[in-house]
């Protein structure tokens, strides 16, 4: 879970910029 969590902040972080 903690993973998946990570994974769609980063993605939505890289994204953002």
């Amino acid at each position: 879970l903690s993973t998946g969590k990570s994974k769609s902040f980063f993605v939505r972080q890289t994204n953002k910029s």
